[in-house]
C-alpha cells in the first residue's frame, strides 16, 4: 500500500512517540529490477514474522517502506521545516513528534555524533525533495543499519539482505586478490 504522507504533518504534532517503526528500507534513484530484488529479499525475511505491518510511503523522490506494529502515519511525521522523520526502535521520554520535529532541525549535519537519547532508537530524516537522507543512531548504535550506492541511486535499510539483493552481487563480483588478503593478513592490501 502506497501512502503519500506529506500532507499529514499537522494531525501527528501530538502523537505519542510510543509508536515507533521496527525497520525500514529507504531507497532512490533505483531501477525495477534493483526495486525487485530488494522487496524479494525483504518479503523473504519479513515472512518468519507475519505479525508486522508493512507500509510504503514516498516522500519526494525517496520511497520508504516500513514495518512495525503501527501504521506509517503513526510512525513517521512531516516536520514544519518539510523533511520526513521517521523513527525506528524505542527511544525513552522523548515527548512527542513536535519535539523530535524540533530537536531533528537543530541537528548538525556537519558533526557526526549519535543521539543522545536512552533506549534503542534510530532517526532518519528525508528533505523534502528526497534527495538527501540524514541517519542518526542511539548512543550505542544498537539499531543497525546497511547501506549501498547502486548506479545513480542509493538504498539503506535495517536488513543487510535488502542492500546485497539490491546490488545483485554474484561472485563475479568478488576480488579474489581481495578476498586471499582478508583471509591470509586479516585486511585489505
Amino acid at each position: 500500500r502506497l501512502v503519500d504522507i506529506s500532507c499529514e504533518h499537522s494531525m501527528l504534532s501530538s502523537k505519542s512517540l510510543a509508536k515507533s517503526s521496527v525497520g525500514l528500507t529507504i531507497s532512490v534513484g533505483l531501477d525495477g529490477a534493483e526495486i525487485e530484488r530488494a522487496n524479494t529479499a525483504a518479503a523473504k525475511t519479513l515472512s518468519h514474522f507475519p505479525w508486522l505491518k508493512l507500509e510504503t510511503v514516498r516522500h519526494g523522490e525517496t520511497t520508504l517502506t516500513l514495518w512495525g506494529r503501527n501504521s506509517a502515519s503513526e510512525t513517521s511525521h512531516v516536520g514544519d521545516d518539510g523533511w520526513l522523520n521517521v523513527l525506528v526502535g524505542e527511544p525513552a521520554g522523548q515527548g512527542d513528534w513536535k519535539q523530535v520535529s524540533e530537536f531533528a532541525s537543530r541537528i548538525d549535519v556537519s558533526a557526526a555524533k549519535p543521539l543522545k537519547w536512552k533506549g534503542r532508537c534510530l532517526l532518519v530524516r528525508v528533505s523534502p525533495d528526497g534527495k538527501n537522507w540524514i541517519v542518526q543512531n542511539d548512543f550505542g548504535g544498537s539499531v543497525p543499519f546497511f547501506w549501498s550506492n547502486i548506479g545513480n541511486g542509493r538504498i539503506a535499510s535495517t536488513l543487510e539482505p535488502v542492500c546485497v539483493a539490491a546490488n545483485d552481487y554474484s561472485s563475479d563480483a568478488l576480488s579474489m586478490p581481495g578476498l586471499a588478503s582478508v583471509l591470509i593478513l586479516n585486511h585489505l592490501v
